[in-house]
Order: C-alpha cells, then sequence, then structure tokens
C-alpha cells in the first residue's frame, strides 16, 4: 500500500453543491464547498478487493465555522474522480468526529479529502429562490428584445451597412449565450450537453465583448480617420476566432474545465472567462472615450454623416459601461461572496439584452422610423377598411324622430327660385337703378314680413294643404307688378 499527502493542492480543488440557477452560479460556482484538509491518496498493488479502508484526515481550519458568521458547515469525507474531475462522496461515509479531526470509511482507494459544505438555511433558499425567478424573468425579457432588434434590422432594407452588420452579430452572440443558459437546468442530467452548454455559453459571451469592441474600433475609424466601410471583412473574422481560440486552449489543457453541477467552468479556469471580458471592456472603454474627446474635430465634415456617428458614440458611451459594470460584480462575487452583490450581479446581467435594444435601437432614430413607419402603414390599412365599412353603414341608416324611415342621401345644393332667378335676370338685363316707388316699398315690406312669418308644422303624410289665395301668385311677379296690371285693365 501506497500512502501520499499533498500540502497546498486543496485550494485548487474547489467545488460547488448549490442547487437553485442563477446568473451568478456561472462566476462563483467553486467556491461553495471547501477543502478543510490535506489531500491523501491510496493505492494497493494487489489484485484482489480490498475491505473497507478506514482513515483520519486532520482539519486546517477547526474553527472554519465561527470565521464564517451565520452559516453553518458540515463535514463531508470525499474522494477526487479521475474522470470528472470532480468531489465525490460515492462510496465514502463518516464515522465519527470530533473538534480537529474527522474519521472516514470508503469503499475504494484513490485521492481523499474533507470537505466542509455549507447547510442551506432558510433565509439562503428564500434568496436562492428569488434570484432563480428573477434571472429568468429578466432572460426571457432579454431574449425577446433580442429576437425584436434582430428581426428589424434583417428585414429592413433602410438599416443597411457596417454598423448595422455590427449590431446583428453583437445581438445574436449575446441571444445564443442567454438561451443555451435557459438549457442549463435541463443539461445537468447529461454530462455530455452539460458539457456543450458550458462551451458554448463560454464561447458567444466572450464573443459577445469582442462584438462591443468592434462596435467602438469602428465609431473610431470613422470619427478619427474618415473610415465607415472595408473594415468589417478582416474585423469580424478575428472578433469571431479569438473565442474559438480561449475555448480550444482550456478544452486542450484539462477537457474537464467544462461542466460541473451548474454546465460551466470550474475551478481556476474561470479566469479564462472573466480575463477576456475585462480585457474587451476596458479596451471599448478606452477607444470611446478616445472617440468623445475627438468629436468636436471630426475628419467627417458632412452633417447627416457626423449626427449618425454621434448618435452612435452616445449609444456606446452608454452600453459599455453598463456591460463592464456587470461583470465587475462577477468578479466581486468570486472573491467575495454577499447577497447584495449577487441581485445587482443577476440585474445588470441578466438584463443585457434588454441593454442592447434600448442603446441600439430605440436610441437610434433610423430604427424607430423604421418601427413608425410600419405602425403608420398598418394604422392606414385598417383606418381605410373601417371608414369603407361606416359609409357602408350609413347608406341604410334610419330615422324615428317623425315616426318614418327616411332615407340618407347626399344633399344636393340649394335650387334657385323662380322668382330668385327672375329677379337675377332682370337685374342683369337692366343694370340701371331702380328707382324706388311706394308701390316697390309695399312690396318689399310685405317680402320680410313673410321671411319673418314663423313655419307652421308639415302637414301629415298623405294629405296636402292648399295655399291661401293672396299667396297664389303668378311666378315671376310682385305686388306692385299686380297692382300695376289692374290699373292698366
Amino acid at each position: 500500500m501506497v500512502c501520499v499527502v499533498y500540502d497546498g493542492v486543496e485550494n485548487l480543488l474547489s467545488y460547488s453543491a448549490t442547487n437553485e440557477t442563477t446568473y451568478s452560479n456561472i462566476v462563483n460556482s467553486t467556491i461553495e464547498l471547501k477543502v478543510n484538509s490535506r489531500v491523501m491518496s491510496l493505492w494497493l498493488s494487489l489484485p484482489v478487493s480490498p475491505k473497507p479502508v478506514n482513515f483520519t484526515l486532520m482539519l486546517l481550519d477547526p474553527n472554519l465555522k465561527k470565521k464564517e458568521g451565520t452559516l453553518k458547515y458540515e463535514t463531508r469525507c470525499a474522494f477526487w474522480h479521475p474522470t470528472e474531475n470532480k468531489w465525490s462522496t460515492e462510496g465514502c461515509y463518516k464515522d465519527s468526529e470530533d473538534e480537529d479531526s474527522v474519521n472516514c470509511r470508503c469503499d475504494h482507494m484513490t485521492s481523499f479529502a474533507i470537505l466542509m459544505q455549507p447547510v442551506p438555511q432558510a433565509e439562503d433558499n428564500i434568496h436562492a429562490r428569488i434570484l432563480s425567478i428573477l434571472t429568468y424573468i429578466l432572460i426571457i425579457l432579454s431574449l425577446i428584445c433580442l429576437l425584436i432588434f434582430i428581426i428589424v434590422i434583417a428585414c429592413s432594407k433602410r438599416l443597411r451597412g457596417e454598423r448595422y452588420i455590427i449590431h446583428l452579430n453583437l445581438a445574436g452572440a449575446l441571444f445564443v449565450a442567454q438561451l443555451a443558459f435557459l438549457f442549463t437546468q435541463i443539461a445537468r442530467d447529461n454530462a455530455d450537453f452539460c458539457k456543450a452548454i458550458a462551451i458554448i455559453m463560454h464561447l458567444f459571451f466572450v464573443a459577445t465583448f469582442a462584438m462591443l469592441f468592434i462596435e467602438s474600433l469602428w465609431v473610431f475609424y470613422a470619427v478619427t480617420k474618415g473610415i465607415i466601410r472595408g473594415r468589417l471583412k478582416w474585423w469580424l473574422p478575428v472578433a469571431w476566432l479569438i473565442p474559438v481560440v480561449i475555448v480550444g486552449i482550456v478544452g486542450g489543457i484539462n477537457s474537464g474545465a467544462y461542466g460541473g453541477p451548474h454546465c460551466w467552468i470550474t475551478g481556476v479556469y474561470i479566469w479564462a472567462f472573466l480575463g477576456p471580458l475585462v480585457a474587451f471592456g476596458c479596451l471599448s472603454l478606452l477607444v470611446c472615450l478616445i472617440v468623445v474627446c475627438n468629436l468636436s474635430e471630426p475628419a467627417i465634415k458632412r452633417k447627416d454623416i457626423l449626427n449618425d456617428l454621434r448618435n452612435h458614440t452616445h449609444q456606446c458611451a452608454f452600453l459599455i459601461p453598463l456591460m463592464i459594470i456587470a461583470w465587475l460584480f462577477g468578479i466581486l462575487l468570486v472573491q467575495w461572496y454577499n447577497i447584495p452583490i449577487e441581485y445587482f450581479f443577476v440585474i445588470f446581467n441578466a438584463s443585457q439584452g434588454i441593454w442592447v435594444f434600448v442603446c441600439f435601437g430605440l436610441f437610434n432614430p433610423d430604427f424607430r422610423e423604421v418601427i413608425c413607419l410600419r405602425r403608420s402603414r398598418s394604422s392606414v390599412a385598417s383606418s381605410s377598411v373601417s371608414i369603407t365599412g361606416v359609409q357602408d353603414i350609413n347608406s341604410s341608416k334610419t330615422s324615428f324622430e317623425t315616426g318614418s324611415q327616411v332615407a340618407i342621401v347626399p344633399r344636393a345644393p340649394p335650387r334657385r327660385s323662380r322668382r330668385g332667378r327672375s329677379r337675377k335676370s332682370s337685374s342683369s338685363s337692366s343694370p340701371a337703378p331702380r328707382s324706388i316707388t311706394p308701390a316697390s316699398r309695399r312690396s318689399s315690406s310685405a317680402t320680410r314680413t313673410m321671411k319673418k312669418r314663423p313655419r307652421t308644422a308639415a302637414p301629415p303624410a298623405g294629405r296636402l294643404r292648399p295655399l291661401p289665395a293672396q299667396q297664389q301668385r303668378q311666378p315671376g311677379r310682385g305686388d306692385g307688378g299686380g297692382q300695376a296690371g289692374h290699373a292698366a285693365d
């Protein structure tokens, strides 16, 4: 039998055992379980199966419970699984323990250690559930916003150009990364599927920040050098190649770095994810600051293009700090776990798709005009249909005010009476001024009294009322004309 005790490797073999799926678990999944003993390896050269092995391991920090405050830990006897690259308690049992040591019993021989697992408290479970629900709600909203953003740009002929190609790559990379996160809960039962989900998230999250750097680099060349096209044929392949190389290096060094209980990066390899994010984020922020300083003296003098560049610079200056702050909370979680920090991290990171839609979509005048134009076209089409329907209905409208049915037809222009036409013709034929006689005065006064008479009620339907004798005059002849005729007779 060979026994080897390793000193100093316990910090490299951490493991997580939380069950809730939250956005913060992808960065702090390596600090939940703590190795509180030296690692001991046992080998036996005999071909027969040995009996269960009993051994005792000393605790490195017996006062761990007091140092962690409210967290309560329990000791676990575990072994290092060589093929899955993680700690496992299968076949190992705890016989007894005291203040500074633990007695274990295992049915096989490999590398053993004592793990300190935090016991879930009621308050911790409540926060974990709230964070899990909040994560899924914000990610679903982000996916919806990103999908709308991608569809509008892809289907609009107006939103063309290299800037919108970068927008599509950025939104597409973030969409795939957040969509893969939704499958982490399902992928836990399948080791290969879990590893594939971890690789996809690592690749596309790093690609998202690479595209964010391309956004700032494009506006830098446009403002400082006046170059607005011809660079993407080199930039985009490099931006996608860098994440592929990083993932390939991590997988080549340790194929078991991907997976674990959260389908993410385990151990110290988490910095292969956080490192590129910090690098791309800082470079993007630096380039954006340089562009802001050069906006007063741009290389392009056309006002329309310059206004677009200013809007794009403001959008990048708003989005890049948000993305950097979000993952800074993740780095803080790796070093110092804190529930308020975890809430900030979940809110900022799970809503990244919403920020992209707001900054590059709603803050973009061209994007807003495309959406408003489609809405106006749909409203015009619906209003024309409704107006046609109203006209068809009004053509058969009935009125019940007088108890009879009346068809409403277009109103014809008023017809002039013969008397009016005769007076107009007579006045036009004799432009000479008309002499005022007593007869004409009586005629005009009679006409005014007739206009002031109130209207009588209409006779019932089917009955005609005869006109008074004094109103049965010849058309075209007034009162004065009648008297003149009698005098002539």
